[in-house]
């Protein structure tokens, strides 16, 4: 049961639901408890956190290592028969969502320290911006490039993204985004696209 007041969407009890985090499994319950666990670890002190897991089909033994996960921590589990795709099981998610803003999140991301909290300061500050994405770093901490603009020239669009995805690290369109947004940006850009592996969007704009 939710209702709409205060500038965001209220649960039964009449809190207000800072963040929604969306989260899909497919047969990887191991990769979904590290998750959990980072986003357990991280959660921000103020903010009302509330996760929807989606468990898309997974194997018998995966769908129960979820479903006791989300029973113990009093994690919103919804359970499909079949796998959905990963853009149907986020739009199952999105449906019941009550928080002000909403996170796309990949099940095999862990959160850091610091970042649930920022991105809901960046957005309670930039009432305009549209989808918000995190800085992404690799396991080892080195940053990943987790932005970009749409592809402005047949080269780009047929060269540059079929090079990255054949050789992400690739010296040639490396060294181009290099000289666009330097080597670990660490200040707001204005971009056309982030990856859907973090994404954050307010409810209000998606309602």
């Amino acid at each position: 049961m939710s209702a709409e007041g205060d500038g965001g969407r209220k649960v039964a009890s009449g809190r207000v639901i800072d963040l929604s985090v969306l989260v899909v499994n497919w047969n990887g319950a191991a990769l979904t408890g590290q998750c959990l666990d980072s986003l357990e670890r991280t959660r921000p002190p103020g903010l009302t956190l509330e996760i929807i897991l989606v468990d898309n089909g997974s194997r018998p033994a995966e769908r129960e290592a979820v479903r006791k996960r989300a029973r113990a921590e009093g994690i919103r589990l919804i359970e499909n028969a079949d796998n959905l795709g990963y853009a149907r099981a986020n739009n199952q998610a999105l449906a019941v969502a009550g928080g002000r803003y909403l996170l796309l999140l990949n099940n095999d991301t862990e959160v850091l320290a610091g970042a649930l909290a920022g991105l809901v300061a960046f957005m309670d500050g930039h009432a305009g911006v549209g989808v918000a994405g995190p800085r992404l770093v690799d396991p080892d901490g080195r940053p990943r490039f987790s932005h970009d603009l749409f592809p402005l020239t047949p080269w780009r669009l047929a060269g540059e993204h079929l090079l990255d995805a054949l050789w992400p690290a690739n010296p040639w369109t490396r060294r181009s985004r290099l000289r666009q947004w330097g080597e670990d940006p660490q200040e707001p850009l204005a971009v056309d696209w982030v990856p859907g592996a973090a994404m954050m969007r307010s409810a209000a704009q998606a309602a």
